[in-house]
Protein backbone atom coordinates (compact mmCIF):
# COMPACT_ATOMS: atom_id res chain seq x y z
CA UNK A 1 0.00 0.00 0.00
CA UNK A 2 2.95 2.44 0.49
CA UNK A 3 3.57 3.14 -3.19
CA UNK A 4 -0.20 3.50 -3.70
CA UNK A 5 -0.14 5.93 -0.83
CA UNK A 6 2.55 8.29 -2.72
CA UNK A 7 1.05 7.93 -6.11
CA UNK A 8 -2.29 9.53 -4.54
CA UNK A 9 -0.66 12.19 -2.47
CA UNK A 10 1.56 13.21 -5.68
CA UNK A 11 -1.89 13.09 -7.75
CA UNK A 12 -3.56 14.79 -5.19
CA UNK A 13 -0.98 17.45 -4.13
CA UNK A 14 -0.48 18.26 -8.12
CA UNK A 15 -4.67 19.43 -7.75
CA UNK A 16 -4.99 20.36 -4.39
CA UNK A 17 -7.20 17.93 -3.05
CA UNK A 18 -6.74 16.47 0.13
CA UNK A 19 -5.52 12.68 -0.66
CA UNK A 20 -8.19 9.60 -0.82
CA UNK A 21 -6.85 6.23 -1.52
CA UNK A 22 -9.88 3.87 -2.52
CA UNK A 23 -8.94 -0.01 -2.41
CA UNK A 24 -11.46 -2.97 -3.64
CA UNK A 25 -10.48 -5.92 -3.88
CA UNK A 26 -12.75 -8.88 -5.54
CA UNK A 27 -15.90 -9.64 -3.34
CA UNK A 28 -14.30 -7.45 -0.24
CA UNK A 29 -15.42 -4.67 0.79
CA UNK A 30 -13.81 -1.15 -0.16
CA UNK A 31 -11.50 0.64 2.22
CA UNK A 32 -11.14 4.39 2.08
CA UNK A 33 -7.91 5.53 3.55
CA UNK A 34 -6.95 9.06 4.51
CA UNK A 35 -4.56 11.07 6.47
CA UNK A 36 -5.84 11.45 10.31
CA UNK A 37 -5.42 15.38 9.97
CA UNK A 38 -7.17 15.50 7.08
CA UNK A 39 -9.87 13.28 8.47
CA UNK A 40 -10.11 15.41 11.31
CA UNK A 41 -10.44 18.33 9.18
CA UNK A 42 -13.33 17.32 7.68
CA UNK A 43 -15.22 16.14 10.75
CA UNK A 44 -14.47 19.73 12.31
CA UNK A 45 -16.11 21.32 9.22
CA UNK A 46 -19.70 19.59 10.15
CA UNK A 47 -20.55 20.63 13.65
CA UNK A 48 -22.90 17.48 13.70
CA UNK A 49 -19.02 15.69 13.57
CA UNK A 50 -17.50 18.47 16.19
CA UNK A 51 -18.22 15.93 19.09
CA UNK A 52 -16.20 13.43 17.50
CA UNK A 53 -13.66 15.60 16.95
CA UNK A 54 -12.98 16.81 19.89
CA UNK A 55 -12.85 13.21 21.61
CA UNK A 56 -10.60 11.62 18.82
CA UNK A 57 -8.38 14.64 19.75
CA UNK A 58 -8.20 14.08 23.22
CA UNK A 59 -10.71 17.55 23.58
CA UNK A 60 -8.18 19.33 21.71
CA UNK A 61 -10.12 19.83 18.29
Amino acid sequence: MPEWWQQCTRNADKVGLTPLLLIKRSREEPLAVLRWSDLLGLLRQDHRWQNLAEGLMGGRA
